[in-house]
């Protein structure tokens, strides 16, 4: 399966992947937002403005506690996806994992060949280096089919791209559930 899609800042993707299908609900894993040094996301930098109790001018909105965002949130944008949904909780009898990425990184290990980002002139820059590339997107989608039903009632994916600029690679993470009305 391919995922080709034109994302902020100037930048068409080339995702490929793989399809599987296994019983009872998905297995979604926590992510960062957390800013670090390009080519080590084991050295995660903790920036006092991804903290939902400092008061940060450059943070809207100002006061994101009174908004009802917790850090929780902040710390792990999946878990916006284990928010309960507007609609009654049914049991998930099997769920369809679409996993693509633009290094052909696979779960659990593994490649594909192929996949890739191109970034516009501007985001590569000049002489005195890139202004910010768009180094890797990964994406995962969760096709969820109740109990008693034939097809998927509920789609929710995590999407993952790393921007990277001033020798940093900046998580940029996208998340939603959509129901099938």
């Amino acid at each position: 399966m391919a995922r080709l899609a034109c994302i902020p800042h100037g930048t068409v993707i080339l995702a490929q992947g793989t399809a599987e299908t296994s019983n009872g609900g998905p297995d979604i894993k926590p992510v960062s937002i957390r800013p670090f040094p390009i080519g080590e996301p084991g050295n995660e930098q903790d920036l006092l403005e991804q903290h939902v109790d400092f008061d940060s001018d450059f943070r809207i909105p100002r006061h994101p506690l009174q908004k009802g965002i917790k850090q929780e949130l902040v710390d792990n944008p999946n878990s916006f996806i284990f928010i309960p949904p507007s609609t009654p909780h049914q049991p998930v009898a099997k769920t369809t994992n679409l996993h693509v990425s633009t290094h052909g990184s696979l779960p659990g290990g593994g490649t594909l060949p192929g996949g890739g980002a191109a970034n516009i002139a501007f985001l590569k820059g000049g002489p005195d280096g890139p202004n910010a590339v768009t180094a890797h997107v990964t994406a995962t989608f969760w096709l969820q089919t109740f109990q008693g039903h034939q097809e998927p009632g509920l789609l929710q994916y995590s999407q993952r791209v790393l921007l990277n600029f001033n020798d940093v690679s900046w998580p940029h993470v996208t998340v939603a559930t959509l129901h099938k009305q």
